[in-house]
């Protein structure tokens, strides 16, 4: 019987590692039983530049490390809109004032590429968007908040740790925030991948 040569398993390991490393990104934050909508065919050049810019989080541990996310997107008439969560460090949201530690956001990128924040939200905690959907006239979004959740002047006020809220936005602003139970969460939006 001979015995395996280290000098043979030891490159093929290597290959292998570096092989389900480039693979990786095809799943956003790792879940990758989610399948993929939205891929780089789908896009405009300019709007795949614009994805770059914005540094995403590729894993988990980016995310923790304080990384944009996107948790969901959809196309509608050309124009990716996409929702996820940010911290006060993020790429291209200088401009906006954090209501905690990670806040949730809906952006647009147009077809050429210009990124437009819609909507931040969030609460004193770390908060996310499990839910990013159209509707007529507008978008809803569900997830959880840790604390009392502000949507510009809509609020919802919670004595729990963790708040399961539903918001829809509509004409340009949020027509109604409500508190829900988690079982009515859908655990559906449209994934994007994120390997741009």
């Amino acid at each position: 019987m001979r015995w395996l040569d280290f000098r043979i398993i030891v490159p093929l390991a290597s290959i292998s590692l570096a092989l389900l490393l480039a693979i990786s990104p095809l799943f956003l934050l790792g879940e990758a039983d989610k399948q993929i909508d939205i891929t780089s065919r789908d896009l405009t050049e300019e709007q795949i530049f614009e994805l770059q810019e914005l540094e995403l989080a590729r894993n988990e541990a980016e995310a923790r490390m304080g990384f944009t996310t996107i948790t969901g997107a959809f196309l509608f008439e050309g124009e990716l809109y996409v929702a996820g969560t940010w911290e006060s460090e993020g790429v291209k949201f200088e401009s906006k004032q954090n209501y905690g530690v990670r806040d949730c956001f809906v952006g647009k990128i147009s077809l050429n590429g210009t990124f437009t924040i819609i909507e931040v939200f969030g609460s004193m905690g770390r908060d996310s968007i499990i839910d990013f959907e159209l509707i007529d006239g507008g978008f809803l979004v569900r997830g959880f908040f840790h604390g009392d959740g502000e949507f510009n002047e809509m609020k919802i006020v919670s004595e729990k740790d963790e708040t399961v809220y539903e918001a829809h936005w509509r004409d340009g602003e949020w027509d109604g925030v409500w508190e829900i139970e988690e079982e009515q969460l859908q655990r559906k939006s449209k994934k994007i991948w994120c390997g741009f």
